[in-house]
């Protein structure tokens, strides 16, 4: 009885395309993913430009009210600050507040927001625009902060001045 060979080379070279396969599919599949996120960040940065086109225009129409509608909240935490006593905590808070967020012009955040809480903000290749985004976004939580907990009391208030 002849034992019978096992064809090595065969079974290498079935082997060797087995994987190349699988390794096609991937690369192929990352490819495809990838492409997805270049047209959904594509589709976020137009959607950014239409939302910072409508605050432009908003500014246009309603900025110069808004403009003389906080001043005088600023003037008042400008002559705080040269007071040897600071006013009362909830007066620093109006003011702060008035100065900060008086204005008639709201920025649109609708689709920064939407990047942020999804965890899209990754599709946006841009450094800068990413640093924009989480910028404005850092100042809108310090000011609903202050809006909750009120202003830091006494000195932390107020820088130290040299004398």
């Amino acid at each position: 009885m002849k034992a019978r060979s096992i064809p090595w080379s065969r079974l290498v070279a079935e082997g060797a395309i087995i994987v190349v396969s699988i390794l096609l599919a991937f690369a192929i599949d990352a490819w495809w993913e990838a492409r997805g996120d270049r047209v959904r960040g594509q589709a976020y940065l137009a959607l950014l430009a239409s939302d910072l086109r409508s605050t432009l225009g908003n500014n246009e129409r309603f900025g110069s009210v808004a403009d003389s509608r906080s001043d005088p909240a600023l003037a008042r935490l400008v002559q705080a600050y040269y007071r040897p006593e600071l006013p009362p905590e909830d007066s620093l808070t109006l003011w702060l507040n008035d100065a900060v967020t008086t204005s008639l012009v709201q920025p649109r955040l609708g689709t920064a927001q939407a990047l942020v809480q999804s965890g899209d903000l990754a599709l946006i290749r841009s450094d800068s625009v990413k640093t924009a985004i989480r910028r404005r976004r850092g100042r809108r939580e310090r000011a609903r902060r202050w809006g909750r907990e009120g202003l830091p009391s006494g000195d932390r208030l107020r820088p130290s001045r040299p004398t």
